[in-house]
Formats: structure tokens, sequence, C-alpha cells
């Protein structure tokens, strides 16, 4: 029956198809049970075909469209003079400053769920007046000495001075001071954000209102005269206000408590200090200048550039000076003149006077001791056969021209780079913190001094010094390089500063350090150095959530720190991120043109970068490997961007968008 079901052989099935007969089919005979499997099985395959190019489709759409950021909510801003402001909260809900108004944003709903004035009007209102009763004031002396002049016969009729304006109400004039007023007063408005609540502080006073319903639940009036807010590590701002009697007034005031801590700094009387008389090398032509310090540029940001010498060529100032030529066989010369037209400003004092350390201020002062102002080779030697004088071909234009501008180079700047290796005296004490010896020492080079958590980190030329917030040295190290000059900068008036612009980094008991050319991670307690890394142009460090550290760097080598003036247009310097071992040092991968600006929240890691012809890209890449995951151009550039996982806040001046992506 396997073979034939209900007949007995072929020959009968032949004969019951000739005569017609219908013969019931049975189930369990072989081409049956054949026939079912098979059908079966085309189904399977059908079915299984259709699911993989589903999965296929699915993932071509999240690969090419998903997967990439798209506008999700864009808020139109007013063009003001006041600094707008945008933090995301939540997932839809945002902080927004818009002109005099603070305010809690849903974004999906389109709307504001509560708002708060910044400044209060009735306070605008009585400082607007008093300011045009003063104007007025002043006017009217003005008027009256013009018409003294005139009838001394000191002033001309019509010396261009007086412009007839048409006669306007004192309402518009109070209107027009209203707003005069009111930029004035929001731009010495400042926000931080400790999670949920949300302090605003002003010269009046600083005020904690509630994330959730936008009442003010703490008040603390300040003292007047407040010129700086310096944020702090530990969720405390350090305000300092200016007192008529030329001293300051100090403030911490703890953000998490609202607790506050006072202590009055007296003006400094110190005197001037002398320079030393010391016998060096000078110039036959005149004494030098000090070189105005170079900016630091970012790698990337121009074409063709090596050593970043076309930037500092494009930089160069028309007004400078004129260096004049030097004795090029000696490599460095050394200038201790103190002659009218040095600007010693930078030397008396460098580095920011007060440094807000957590749970004291640090008071750095800096005497000069001795002026020492050392002089570099920064252009390489003419080559000894010129390309010009070899014809200039196909082959070797690109470097004919860079000799061309190597000349150039040497003929505006003298080919040399000024270092100042000066020696000062410093003093760093301790305010806030109740009886701290001052600590006093003698360095080499300007100082600048960083705090971080445990510790704070004194940097002058190639030395670094660290101490304890007892103001206890702990150690010191040389370091390879200084610290480039474009970490050197005052970040009190940053709004939201993370710390990003500093050279070290403290984590698990470990120092990091980086100047010009070299990162180091040095034991915290001893000093020991861990392991060193070579790299040139480091401008940041940062760590995920899992310890993974990651490193903006560039490609340039150790001779454009030797020879930062050196142009070669057949060398460009990249933009360099890399992945490394905190533990070894160990370079785990290393990628070019993708970013230079690191972020990094939750599994994802973010770098942007300007784009030369305008706008900026923005860069997903995958933590394992650096590889790109996509790349997202905007027409427009900004440098207020922020990330939180899969959705990126881009804050314009008119307009703040909210983009977002699938993730898997």
């Amino acid at each position: 029956m396997e073979l034939f079901g209900y007949l007995c052989s072929a020959y009968c099935e032949g004969q019951a198809e000739k005569l017609g007969l219908e013969v019931p089919v049975f189930g369990g005979q072989k081409a049956v049970v054949e026939a079912k499997y098979w059908k079966k099985v085309r189904w399977i395959s059908a079915a299984a075909v259709l699911m993989v190019l589903a999965l296929l489709a699915g993932y071509t759409w999240y690969y090419f469209v998903g997967s990439r950021p798209k506008v999700l909510y864009t808020i139109k801003l007013p063009r003001s003079d006041s600094r707008s402001m945008a933090r995301l909260m939540d997932k839809n809900q945002v902080l927004l400053r818009r002109g005099n108004e603070l305010s809690r944003y849903d974004l999906a709903a389109d709307k504001a769920v509560w708002s708060v004035p910044l400044i209060d009007k009735d306070q605008i209102a009585k400082a607007a007046q008093l300011a045009l009763v003063e104007q007025k004031v002043l006017m009217a002396k003005w008027k009256a000495e013009r018409a003294r002049l005139k009838a001394l016969g000191k002033l001309e009729d019509d010396d261009g001075s007086e412009v007839r304006e048409r006669p306007r109400s004192e309402t518009d004039e109070l209107k027009d001071m209203s707003r005069s007023v009111e930029r004035t007063l929001l731009s010495q408005v400042h926000l931080r954000v400790i999670s949920p609540d949300v302090w605003v502080i002003s010269p009046s006073g600083a005020t904690r209102y509630s994330w959730e319903s936008g009442q003010a639940l703490k008040q603390v009036p300040l003292s007047d005269g407040l010129t700086r807010i310096v944020p702090g590590a530990d969720n405390s701002v350090l305000l300092v206000a200016a007192k008529p009697n030329g001293g300051q007034l100090l403030t911490r005031l703890d953000l998490a408590s609202g607790e506050i801590k006072t202590e009055q700094v007296t003006a400094s009387t110190a005197e001037e200090p002398k320079l030393a008389k010391v016998a060096t090398k000078k110039p036959s032509t005149g004494a030098l200048r000090v070189a105005a310090k170079p900016q630091q540029i970012k790698a990337g940001a121009m074409s063709n550039v090596a050593s970043n010498s076309i930037a500092r060529i494009a930089a160069i100032r028309p007004m400078a000076a004129r260096v004049p030529a030097m004795d090029m066989d000696s490599d460095a010369l050394v200038d201790t003149s103190s002659e009218e037209g040095t600007d010693l400003s930078t030397l008396a004092s460098a580095g920011p006077s007060l440094v807000f350390a957590g749970e004291n201020v640090a008071q750095l002062e800096v005497k000069l001791l001795e002026k020492r102002l050392v002089q570099y080779k920064a252009v390489k030697d003419k080559p000894k056969v010129s390309e010009l004088d070899k014809g200039v071909t196909a082959a070797n234009a690109v470097a004919a021209m860079s000799e061309v501008l190597n000349e150039i180079q040497v003929d505006r700047t003298g080919g040399m780079r000024t270092e100042d290796e000066s020696r000062y005296s410093v003093t760093i004490k301790r305010l806030l913190g109740g009886g701290t010896a001052d600590w006093t020492g003698e360095v080499i080079g300007p100082p600048w001094l960083f705090s971080l958590k445990t510790v704070d980190v004194l940097t002058a030329g190639k030395a670094l010094y660290v101490f304890d917030k007892a103001n206890k040295k702990l150690w010191e190290s040389k370091l390879a390089y200084p610290v480039g000059p474009g970490l050197l900068r005052d970040t009190s008036w940053v709004e939201d500063y993370d710390g990003a612009l500093s050279p070290c980094l403290e984590r698990d008991q470990t120092l990091y350090f980086f100047d010009q050319g070299v990162l180091t991670a040095f034991e915290l307690a001893g000093g020991n150095p861990r392991w060193r890394l070579p790299t040139v142009g480091i401008s940041a460090i940062h760590f995920d959530d899992h310890g993974n550290m990651f490193v903006s760097t560039s490609s340039a080598g150790a001779e454009s720190l030797k020879y930062s003036q050196q142009i070669d247009l057949s060398k460009r310097v990249e933009a360099v991120i890399m992945k490394v071992d905190s533990t070894s040092g160990k370079i785990l991968w290393k990628v070019q043109r993708t970013g230079s600006d690191i972020y990094l929240s939750g599994k994802f890691l973010y770098t942007a970068e300007p784009v030369p012809a305008g706008g900026m890209r923005i860069y997903r890449l995958n933590p394992r490997n650096g590889m790109p995951e996509w790349e997202h151009y905007e027409r427009r550039y900004t440098d207020n961007r922020e990330f939180r996982l899969n959705t990126i806040q881009l804050l314009y001046d008119d307009e703040l968008q909210v983009l977002r992506f699938m993730s898997l």
C-alpha cells in the first residue's frame, strides 16, 4: 500500500485510470508522504528567505536611516545680547534659558512646564530709572562744559561732536535704558545644575529652584561687587566679590546644602620685583622683545599643515615688531635685559591669583626674581642647494614653495621662538581653610596651579609639583616639555566648566599628566611614573564609565615642537583619537580624520570637528575598535554641544536643535 495505495500494482492503477475510476488516495502512500514533506520544505524555505530579506531590509534601513541622527525637536530662540543656555535633563525635558526667562521645557508637548524670571522686573525698572537720571546729570554737565569752552573761545562752533537728534519722550528713553540695564544684569547671571535642582547666581544673591515645580526652595543673599564665579568639583562654587578698599571677599557656596563660608582678603601691597643682573649674550642690533604666547593650534583645523607652521604664519600680527637677525649658528640666545618696550606683565604674575581647590582656596603669589628669556631656533637651516636653483618642476614644486615660505617666516619672525626660563618665587596660601601654613619655593618658568579632587598640581616650565590640600608638597617630577599654552587659561567665567581645559586628571590613585609631547601616568602618592606615552599635540584625556581611557591628540612629530615655525607643505597634521590602556599605557587603537573633540555618554563615543568650508561634522565611533559607525554633517557650527546617550543637543544663537537616533 506504500507504493500503490488501495491498488495492487501499477497495472491495476493504469486500468483504473483508463476506465475513469476514482480510487481514494491512501494517506500513507509514499508519494503522498513525500509530496507533503517537500511542500512543507518549500514553505519553510520561503519563510526563511522572507525572514532573511526582512532582516536585511531592516538592517539596511537601520544602518542608513534609523541609526543616523535626525532632528527631533526645534525651538526658536530670540536673538539678543543675553546668553541662551539649554541643558538636557531627561529624555524629552530641557532646562532652557531664553532672555530673562528660565524654564523647564517639555519637548514632546512643545510647551514650558514652568518658567521664572532671572531678574525681577521691578529690579530692572528701578535700576533703569536710576541709570537714566545719572545719564541726564552727566549730559547736563557735558553740555555746561561745552558752553563754557565755547564762551572762552576754546571750542569751535561746529566741531561735529554735538549731534542733533529728534526729541524723544521720557517713556522711550526709559524703555531703551531698561533694555540696556536688563542686558547688563543678565550678563552677570550664572546657572549651576545640581541634580535635581537648579541654582541661579547673580550679584544680588543665589536662589535654588525646584526642577519639578520651579518654586524657589532657598535664597542666599550675597555681597555686592561680585566679579567671578569659579565652579568646583564637589558641588560647590567660589564667589569672588571686589571690595571698595581694593580687597576681595571670598564666599564658598555649598550647592548641596546652601551653606556659605566667607573670608576677607586684603589688597596686595607687595613691591615690584627687581630684576637680577647677569651676563648674557645679546644681539648686536638691539634688545629682544618678549614673544607673544603662541596659541594652541588644533590638529586638522587647516590643510597642508606641518609643525603648526602654516597656521602660525597666518596668525602673525601685522603690527608685530620685527625681530632682528640672529647668529643662526647658536641654537639659543638668552636675554635678561629690562629695556623699555619689553613686556614684563606676563613675567611678574603668571596664572590666576586665586584657584578654587574645593575645600579651600589657593592664593598664588608670584614674584619675578631673575628675568631670563631664551630664544631657540624655530626654523631649520636653509638647504645647501636651493630647490629654486634646481629649477621648479611638478616634482619639487611643493618643496620649493615650502622653502619660500620658510624664508618669509625667518624674515618676519627671525626664525626664533622665545621661552620664558625666568626664575620665580611662588607662595601658595590657603584661604577658607583655617590655619594652613603657606608654602614658598622657587621655580623656573611661569607657574600655573591646577586643582584636582585630592591634590593640587603646580606646573612651571619643565617641572611639576604636587601638593595636598594642606600645602604639603608630596613630590615633584621633571617634564620633557612645558605645558601647552592653550591650556594655561583662566576658566572662571566658563559656564558649567567641566575641567576639560586641564593637563592633569586624577583617577584611581593615579595622576595622568600631559605636556606638549608626552602623556605620563604617575603614582598619586609617591610620584613614580607608571608609564609614559610620547604623543605631540594632546589636548584632552577622557574616561568612560568602564574606566576606558580616550585621548585626543595629533599626528605631529616631536620635531614640530623643536622647529615650531618650520613649514612643510608636503605634510599634514591630522587629528588623532586614541584608546589607551590606563594601566600599561598601551595604545589599543588609533584613528585619524574622525573628529578632534571627544564626548562620552554611557556606551556611546562621539567626536566632533569644524569643517573648513563651514559647519561641522559629528562622528559616532565604536569604542571597541574606533571605527566610525556614522558621521553627521551640520551646515552651521556651534561649540555648544551636549550628548546624552542617543540624544544630541545643538544650541545655536537663534535655535535649539535636539537630534536623536535609534541604537541597538
